[in-house]
């Protein structure tokens, strides 16, 4: 089994020049070492971008908090402290319905500021 294994090796290879197939397989490793340094800053732009999206996001969502905080005292939208896990480093504050006992969509915390800055705007409007 074994000779016969060595043979269709042999068979494979004859006529073709080592030295050729050793170039030609070295100059795709290169061009694949290349591809991959590529990828791996492409990789590193979009971490960085994601990064800052999540940032900007964080920055959103702390502003509507305190908004909410502020102006809708009698809405059923409430910004409510969670603590993860029961960790005591990392607590995280939620828009919270509290007519539904749920977690609040954005969708919930919006409308009631648009209205009020619609209502703002007419009554600016006609003064």
């Amino acid at each position: 089994m074994e000779l016969e294994t060595a043979l269709q090796v042999s068979e494979d290879w004859e006529g073709v020049d080592l030295d050729e197939k050793l170039n030609n397989l070295q100059t795709e490793l290169m061009n694949a070492e290349e591809k991959l340094q590529e990828l791996k800053k492409t990789e590193i732009e979009i971490t960085l971008c994601l990064g800052v999206k999540d940032d900007e996001l964080d920055d959103a969502r702390k502003e509507l908090i305190d908004e909410i905080k502020t102006r809708h005292k009698r809405n059923n939208i409430c910004v409510k402290t969670v603590n993860p896990g029961n960790e005591k480093c990392t607590s995280e504050q939620k828009l919270w319905n509290k007519k539904e006992d749920r977690e609040a969509t954005l969708k919930e915390c919006i409308e009631p500021m648009l209205k009020k800055w619609k209502t703002e705007k007419k009554q600016l409007s006609r003064d």
